[in-house]
């Protein structure tokens, strides 16, 4: 497969879309502007624009070498912490490289997905970074198509093979599961994100795979599969808590079920590290204010972040070798108080 762009014929423009719609360049131009024009002419047109494969071309590409020197980066919604930390590597990187940088949500819509894709496809970006979308969107393959390389971060698309960097989720898992029962812990809720995340799987697969090797089995009543959110660890914590038989800790797989699961223990003032013990997902402000100090799994998201923007880049000039390629990255634990060692009561 090859990401350099030979094909010289000429790109469709707006007067072969009004001649194929039978429409006039200006019905052309109000509708591609967002202004309304008859349902009858907008339906010719965008089918006339699907048919010759019409792109606005914002970006406009150098007549020389055929590149805009943009690359757009899709993240899942405004805000996500650790999605703008690493946009913000990224774009030093691809700012020293002479590239700037589209940035766009899809609110986790695989409507709004495939909208945001097409337009970073109109404005002739010479690349993409896709963040943690479980959405296989047809118009990815417009991509490959065209020779725009895209790097993915996080989740797994079935059936698109491209260039992908992410958290090593298994080891993850273990490392939670470990700390655990180092501590002496036997009954440990999991707080987990949608059953259909190859990356909420990985953490649970990682989870069980070290039970298991200690002789350990998971007690299925204590796990919730929720949505990766703020509310979701939230619902999922408060019905921990309400179980009749409640566990001794919660292992929580992300960053934002883990604020909602400390609100939610919060408000049943249970003490942490002494009445629940309490292992979380990454370790941003303002949670290195909580006390006592929170023990968490800790993802290497600017050295994950550099490394996507520097795959892009080599894929942008040319460089297939080892494509695709398939980078995880080792997590770490930053130990805090919040996990009781029970080994000492026995």
């Amino acid at each position: 497969m090859s990401f350099r762009r030979d094909d010289l014929s000429p790109m469709p423009t707006i007067r072969d879309v009004a001649t194929m719609a039978g429409v006039t360049i200006g019905t052309v131009s109000r509708y591609l502007n967002g202004h309304r024009v008859r349902p009858k002419n907008a339906r010719c047109i965008e089918s006339a624009i699907k048919a010759t494969g019409y792109q606005v071309n914002h970006f406009a590409r150098s007549l020389r070498n055929g590149r805009s020197f943009a690359v757009g980066v899709v993240i899942q919604e405004f805000p996500d912490i650790s999605a703008t930390i690493m946009a913000g590597v990224i774009e030093e990187v691809l700012n020293e490289a002479g590239y700037s940088m589209v940035v766009c949500d899809y609110k986790k819509d695989p409507g709004l997905l495939e909208n945001r894709l097409s337009f970073l496809l109109e404005r002739s970006v010479d690349g993409a970074i896709l963040f943690s979308s479980p959405f296989r969107v047809p118009v990815l393959d417009r991509f490959q198509k065209e020779g725009v390389p895209v790097v993915i971060v996080g989740e797994e698309l079935v059936e698109f093979h491209t260039d992908k960097i992410q958290l090593d989720d298994h080891a993850a898992g273990m490392m939670g599961a470990k700390v655990f029962l180092d501590a002496g812990h036997d009954r440990i809720a999991v707080i987990n994100g949608p059953k259909d995340s190859t990356v909420a799987a990985g953490r649970y697969d990682g989870w069980i795979t070290a039970l298991g090797r200690a002789g350990r089995s998971q007690d299925e009543s204590i796990v919730r599969w929720s949505d990766f959110s703020t509310h979701g660890g939230y619902d999922a914590m408060a019905s921990i808590v309400q179980s009749r038989n409640p566990p001794t800790g919660v292992f929580v797989t992300n960053h934002y079920m883990t604020v909602g699961a400390l609100m939610a223990i919060n408000e049943t003032r249970l003490r942490v590290g002494q009445e629940i013990s309490f292992v979380g997902f990454d370790r941003f402000d303002p949670m290195v204010l909580f006390k006592p100090t929170l023990t968490v799994i800790h993802r290497p998201i600017e050295q994950m972040a550099r490394e996507t923007a520097q795959l892009l880049l080599r894929r942008m000039q040319g460089d297939i070798t080892d494509y695709p390629k398939r980078q995880a990255f080792g997590p770490s634990m930053h130990h805090g108080q919040s996990v009781k060692d029970l080994t000492q009561s026995r």
